[in-house]
């Protein structure tokens, strides 16, 4: 904040002062007031805000399972072409150069602490410092609960998921941090739409709970409905654009070429309902960022 007076010498000219966190002394003709350590300005001009609060850009997200494919029904016999390491490897080069920013931000890391995750616009110094973000406009932000715990971090049901991608899915040691199951959007791509996710889950595991400079570890989980992957069209190179859907619901032809992928649909009650859909999980990393709200 800055104080300020109207000085009748033109249409609306304004001067500012420093707010002063000590009044003068009692009797006293002049007095250098203490300026507040918030921004200042000068001529007009605000400075930005001072980071605050603890955020992680996410430096890496890679979808493990469902596995993508690519359907050839022209062929004889049917194709089915595995293109989930194209996607991520998309995805990734994306991330590296900035173009997509994932944000988690704390206010601070303490046991049931508050989560936030939003997508987020940042620049990298260049000199080999953190990076500088701020949330991008117009954009909404999902509010987690969460706690702190030791072990086991991850409440992964293995059966959910394909017996040949467990093990490459992210298990993050103690001690992590966990959300509460929830509902929410999140985007894992500047081109696809954002994923709606039902009694979805985030578990993170920093470096250090006392001073984090780095997510080591990370997972995030959960339900994506057939109606809503129906909703999604994904570029895929050479192809053009598809249903997220089409690229999950292999036909059985595709059974003999990757048999253990198959099948990959589930059914998950949500609400009194039964959904058709499928569990989704994806592996990330953060890195420590300077964020300005």
């Amino acid at each position: 904040m800055a104080g300020g007076c109207f000085k009748d010498e033109g249409p609306g000219e304004l001067t500012f002062a420093p707010i002063t966190t000590e009044p003068a002394s009692v009797g006293s003709t002049t007095s250098e007031p203490t300026t507040s350590d918030g921004p200042t300005t000068s001529e007009g001009e605000s400075t930005a805000a001072e980071p605050t609060g603890l955020a992680f850009r996410l430096a890496t997200l890679s979808i493990v399972d469902p596995h993508f494919f690519l359907v050839n029904n022209e062929a004889t016999p049917v194709t089915c072409t595995d293109v989930t390491a194209g996607l991520n490897a998309a995805v990734n080069k994306d991330v590296a150069e900035g173009g997509f920013n994932l944000v988690i931000y704390f206010d601070e890391l303490v046991p049931d602490a508050e989560m936030r995750l939003f997508q987020g616009d940042c620049e990298d110094p260049g000199d080999g410092g953190l990076w500088r973000c701020v949330k991008r406009g117009n954009t909404l932000q999902t509010v987690f609960d969460t706690m702190q715990v030791e072990s086991p971090c991850s409440t992964i049901d293995p059966a959910d998921f394909q017996a040949v991608n467990l093990p490459t899915i992210n298990d993050p040691p103690g001690p992590c941090v966990r959300t509460q199951p929830l509902d929410f959007s999140v985007a894992v791509s500047n081109s696809a739409g954002p994923l709606f996710l039902r009694d979805a889950q985030i578990v993170a595991s920093p470096d250090s709970l006392a001073e984090p400079t780095a997510i080591t570890s990370g997972v995030l989980y959960g339900f994506l409905a057939q109606a809503v992957a129906e909703g999604i069209t994904v570029d895929f190179p050479l192809v053009g654009k598809l249903t997220l859907w089409s690229a999950i619901n292999m036909p059985q032809e595709c059974n003999e070429a990757t048999p253990e992928q198959l099948p990959s649909i589930d059914m998950h009650e949500v609400e009194g309902d039964v959904l058709t859909g499928v569990w989704i999980a994806l592996n990330f990393t953060g890195e420590k960022v300077l964020y300005t709200p």
